[in-house]
């Protein structure tokens, strides 16, 4: 859910989608008789915790739009989509339906990370690994642009703060500085667990200025903890742009940019190649000693300091966005002109200047889950209806993701009979859930009761009176600007209950994966009996 009122990459994700991602077995064909019942067995608990596990993975890098992460997202969930037996729509690229927005972001031709004088690729010069290539070993840093070159000078983490200070006695003056993203893991220092302002890279670089440098390069870490990679997810990840900034609910704001220098964002891979130095090994030290520690990087081949030049550029382009859209297909002809749409937003925020990264969990890997939980036994079921099942970028940007689709959307908006929308259904009492929107239609509210107890959903109370105040934060909002009755399924009101919503807390581990299975439940069941009724709820009066 966007906090308050209010790219993809066709060829990239066409190599992650060619590249087999593991998938469900798909669902096997049955008559009509009892498919119901079939489609209700069907969503499982151990499902809901396995793929929130997976879209909520630090390998996802929050999800933001656009970036990388959500890319390999979305094309997570088409895959999924396409081992449950769901169907494409005409007019998108296989499940990837894209739109375009204009954002800052590198601008290739000029961006440069070039080893100067005393420094090597280590590689073969006719390689192909030969020179540092923008998206695979470096990416500029949002908002600090510039040219700079100069000897490389090792500055552990960059933090200059009275009780850690990795600044003390360089000699910084003319230098490209490179140090590590963050601060160190250590249970002691700064903040301890949390991470401290002090790890802020903007704080660092306007640190590193005072001490005269004239650049800097920031060494990407990998996740702490070796998480498993999702389904799929690429070896060769490459290293993502952040077009963006995450900020928190109820946190003082960290400086966002613009930065005092030039800088550029290296893998750990490429630093260990430009400097000879074995960095990791160094980080895992400073990370045991929680203190900082003078490191002096070897001479390049030629004995010399190693020298390098760095180009930072941005450029405003339009990025493709992705909205993953599928269609399950009704049974019964006559009705074929009359889709329901299961809506979720698969987006979050990114990460922060800090390293923090918000894993969404429940904002809305939960929401998301939800939907492949009910798209997956709507496939199974088959009900008469046709169902389009659509996954939202940008939601959290001002539901641009939702907005672009009904601006060109798959099927004729005529056509669109109800709208369901998945946000956040994760926390709070698991037997209990809020549908905003039930009360503009006491049809709808009779239609949800009989869900309710049809089969054991595990759902023992409906609140369709609160949660007013989130009429318009949800995809389902911009569904209802167009004249369509629809229904939003949440967690729990007031929303404040929720003290980890929009925050980088708002991990797998804190939601609760049998609420999800439950919400599916009811959700797959006011659908089928939507699907299967003599008439669907008439449009609101406008």
């Amino acid at each position: 859910m966007h906090n308050g009122p209010m790219a993809l990459r066709a060829t990239a994700l066409a190599l992650l989608l060619a590249g087999g991602w593991a998938s469900d077995p798909a669902p096997q064909k049955g008559d009509d008789k009892g498919e119901h019942g079939k489609g209700l067995g069907s969503i499982e608990t151990k499902d809901a915790k396995d793929y929130v596990g997976q879209l909520a993975s630090p390998w996802f890098e929050g999800r933001d739009s656009p970036s990388l992460g959500q890319d390999r997202a979305a094309a997570w969930i088409a895959a999924k989509l396409e081992a449950m037996g769901v169907q494409t729509v005409p007019g998108g690229e296989g499940y990837l339906h894209s739109f375009q927005r204009t954002v800052r972001a590198p601008d290739a031709d000029a961006c440069r990370l070039e080893p100067a004088v005393g420094a090597t690729t280590g590689a073969d010069a006719d390689s192909d690994e030969a020179g540092f290539q923008m998206g695979r070993d470096f990416v500029p840093l949002l908002d600090a642009e510039g040219e700079a070159k100069g000897p490389l000078v090792f500055a552990g983490f960059g933090i200059s703060v009275p009780e850690y200070d990795d600044l003390k006695g360089l000699d910084l003056k003319d230098a490209i500085a490179i140090f590590f993203e963050g601060e160190p893991r250590h249970n002691k220092t700064l903040e301890g667990p949390e991470v401290s302002p002090a790890a802020n890279i903007y704080r660092k670089l306007t640190a590193l200025k005072a001490k005269g440098a004239v650049g800097a390069l920031v060494v990407r870490r990998p996740v702490p903890g070796d998480p498993d990679r999702p389904d799929g997810f690429p070896e060769d990840a490459g290293l993502a742009f952040r077009h963006t900034w995450a900020t928190w609910q109820g946190e003082r704001p960290d400086p966002l940019g613009p930065g005092d220098l030039p800088a550029l964002e290296l893998s750990l891979a490429a630093a260990e190649r430009l400097t000879g130095a074995p960095l990791g090994e160094w980080a895992a030290e400073l990370d045991k000693r929680g203190r900082p520690k003078e490191q002096e990087l070897p001479a390049g081949e030629d004995g010399e300091p190693r020298t390098v030049r760095i180009v930072a550029r941005l450029t405003s382009r339009s990025m493709p966005h992705p909205n993953v859209v599928g269609l399950v297909p009704g049974r019964d002809p006559a009705l074929a002109g009359e889709y329901l749409v299961l809506g979720a937003h698969l987006d979050h925020v990114g990460v922060d200047p800090r390293g923090r990264i918000g894993l969404g969990a429940d904002d809305n890997a939960s929401g998301t889950t939800a939907a492949l939980l009910v798209a997956r036994a709507l496939a199974t079921a088959r009900p008469k209806r046709p169902v389009l099942v659509c996954f939202f970028s940008a939601e959290e940007d001002g539901l641009l993701g939702a907005a672009a689709l009904l601006d060109s959307p798959p099927i004729p908006i005529a056509d669109m009979g109800f709208m369901l929308n998945l946000d956040m259904v994760g926390r709070g009492p698991k037997d209990s859930l809020v549908a905003i929107g039930a009360r503009n239609d006491t049809s709808i509210e009779k239609t949800l009761e009989r869900a309710r107890k049809l089969g054991n959903t595990g759902i023992k109370d409906i609140n369709t009176r609160g949660g007013q105040e989130l009429w318009e934060r949800s995809d389902h909002f911009e569904f209802a600007k167009k004249g369509l009755p629809v229904l939003f399924l949440f967690e729990d009101v007031p929303i404040e209950k929720n003290r980890d919503y929009h925050t980088w807390r708002d991990t797998p581990d804190l939601v609760e994966p049998d609420k999800i299975a439950r919400a599916a439940r009811l959700a797959f069941n006011f659908l089928w009996l939507l699907a299967e009724a003599d008439s669907l709820p008439e449009r609101p009066k406008r």
